[in-house]
């Protein structure tokens, strides 16, 4: 004996499946634009603040900018501290165009204050800002010379 299936109730079903998937699909295509729209906001803000800032540079390796200032004469003034296993010899910091070539030697855990003129002046309380792909450390090492240490993140701060 053949079971006849209701053409009537297979309609019912395909229509319920259709309207769940159309549903489905609405949600996605909205929490895809919100998350477009979030995302576009974060990254049209300021930039990095100077706290998180801080704490990228610190946590850098070999050189960490443990502190920096910058004067309204432009003269920014960086405390860079060895991060390695091992001592490390400064060649060179640039920062934009600007640059301090005072060649040393940093012992593990050691730190040495370095000055950099921007050539920019500024009024006292002003904010700054050096992007991070204008930052580089050129170094070496007993083992290599002339290795290059990019920023983790931007210089910024407030003029003192």
């Amino acid at each position: 004996m053949k079971k006849f299936v209701d053409s009537k109730s297979l309609r019912s079903r395909a229509q319920g499946t259709i309207e769940y998937l159309v549903i489905i699909a609405v949600v996605v295509v909205v929490s895809l634009t919100t998350v477009n729209l979030v995302v576009n906001m974060v990254g049209q803000s300021s930039g990095v603040s100077e706290e998180s800032a801080k704490l990228a540079w610190k946590m850098a390796n070999p050189f960490a900018i443990v502190e920096w200032s910058m004067n309204p004469n432009g003269v920014m003034t960086i405390a860079l501290k060895n991060n390695s296993d091992k001592t490390v010899f400064f060649n060179y910091m640039n920062i934009g165009q600007d640059w301090n070539n005072d060649s040393f030697s940093l012992a593990v855990g050691q730190t040495k204050n370095i000055t950099i003129n921007t050539g920019d002046n500024y009024s006292s309380g002003q904010n700054y800002a050096y992007k991070k792909p204008d930052i580089v450390i050129d170094y070496n090492t007993i083992y290599i010379s002339n290795s290059r240490q990019y920023a983790p993140t931007d210089l910024v701060g407030k003029v003192s």
